[in-house]
């Protein structure tokens, strides 16, 4: 199914729900070659695969889960843990533009929090260009939108040569 992604043009992003991995090294190969051009976004938590009930017919993974999360993470795949953050993190890589990118703008209700969601963004490479915290969130969305249009207006994005979208997803996760 990954090869044939790959390929197909409306195919704006990859959603995975793997109970195992049964070839790592070509599921690496593959994943790598197609998250180059289109997110990858896989839900595998730690304790599927490990036991299965009994009639079930996949093959237990038998690499540890800090060697999976390695070779999600070189591959350039977007791990999730639940079927909720995949079709969230799916849904937000394939139904927004991607940014010009690393930079963004945080929108908070509170400094505080702002402030530690920049924190998590920078400790991913991503480009804190400010916090706003004077949203009023009862007005809607009025305020925010002109304040992000001029920021990405007035500051300009080198193209990153490696996707950058795997950091970003990781911080929002």
């Amino acid at each position: 199914m990954m090869q044939f992604w790959e390929d197909d043009a409306d195919t704006a992003a990859v959603g995975l729900y793997l109970e195992s991995i049964g070839n790592p090294r070509k599921f690496s190969r593959i994943a790598r070659r197609l998250a180059r051009t289109k997110p990858v976004v896989v839900a595998k938590s730690e304790t599927m695969g490990l036991r299965l009930p009994p009639g079930h017919a996949v093959r237990t993974t038998q690499a540890p889960a800090g060697a999976l999360d390695a070779m999600m993470r070189q591959a350039g795949v977007i791990r999730v843990e639940t079927i909720e953050q995949l079709m969230d993190i799916t849904q937000i890589v394939s139904g927004q533009p991607l940014p010009a990118g690393p930079g963004l703008a945080i929108f908070s209700n509170s400094l505080a929090l702002g402030r530690v969601v920049a924190d998590s963004a920078e400790a991913h490479g991503l480009t804190v260009d400010g916090i706003i915290t004077d949203v009023d969130l009862d007005a809607g969305m009025s305020l925010a939108l002109p304040a992000s249009a001029t920021a990405s207006r007035t500051r300009s994005r080198p193209t990153p040569s490696t996707p950058w979208w795997p950091r970003c997803c990781q911080c929002v996760a």
